[in-house]
């Protein structure tokens, strides 16, 4: 009997031990697999279609196999990303999401890290929740004439005598967009922290990068990654930032 019981005892601590053995060869499959999803989704050429990747210095082009382009009787090049999966885009693209930031809900910031095109650094930022507090809060006319001021500008400023609703604009390098800037009678209400005319140029090309924040919620994400945990459990509300950065 005593053997018996100690068999028992021995069989079932070699069962609770595989056991034991399984569950953490789970853990570690399931830890894996997460870490590959991970991996796998903060890659964002993932996410484009099987296009083949042509090498094009710095960056590649993204061609599809499906569509021959007949200039080149080769696969027609949709895109450019570079190292990091960035679109490279041209001064369009930028126009384009310029004239509808305010009806989607996203934020254009433009910078340029080329000393051709002009001072290094922050040139413009877009966004409707700082128009709130401003000027430009308002109707889609008054959006749309500064920006038209903004894409019209020059390297000298502003075309001579530009207002908006009779009110002075001008630029300033402290980022306070829609404020006012300076002492009178030559005060004004800064439109960007640049003139956007150096961007004009035909061969002027842009990274784009996308990054998508929680601005209200139970977690708020802020555009440089960093999060605050906050206690309430409020409906999340998400916002879009596009950077294009001239390269």
């Amino acid at each position: 009997m005593e053997n018996a019981a100690e068999g028992l005892k021995y069989a079932f601590a070699i069962m609770v031990f595989v056991i034991g053995l399984t569950i953490a060869f789970m853990s570690i499959s399931q830890a894996r697999a997460a870490a590959d999803t991970i991996t796998y989704s903060i890659d964002k050429t993932n996410f484009y279609p099987q296009y083949k990747s042509i090498p094009n210095g710095s960056n590649y082009d993204l061609a599809d196999p499906n569509i021959i382009d007949p200039s080149t009787g080769k696969p027609k090049v949709v895109m450019t990303v570079d190292s990091n999966g960035d679109r490279i885009v041209g001064v369009d693209t930028v126009i384009s999401n310029l004239y509808r930031y305010y009806t989607e809900g996203f934020c254009v910031i433009i910078e340029n890290e080329n000393p051709k095109y002009g001072a290094v650094g922050r040139v413009a930022k877009f966004d409707p929740d700082i128009d709130a507090g401003t000027i430009w809060n308002g109707s889609a006319e008054v959006k749309n004439e500064r920006i038209n001021a903004f894409l019209n500008s020059s390297s000298l400023g502003l075309i001579p005598g530009t207002t908006i609703n009779g009110n002075k604009i001008g630029f300033a390098s402290d980022g306070y967009e829609g404020q006012y800037s300076g002492t009178e009678p030559n005060a004004y209400y800064v439109i960007a922290e640049q003139p956007f005319e150096p961007y004009i140029s035909r061969d002027a090309t842009f990274k784009e990068s996308f990054v998508e924040v929680n601005t209200s919620g139970s977690v708020l994400t802020a555009p440089d990654g960093s999060s605050i945990q906050l206690t309430s459990d409020m409906p999340v509300v998400q916002k879009v930032y596009i950077t294009y950065t001239a390269i």
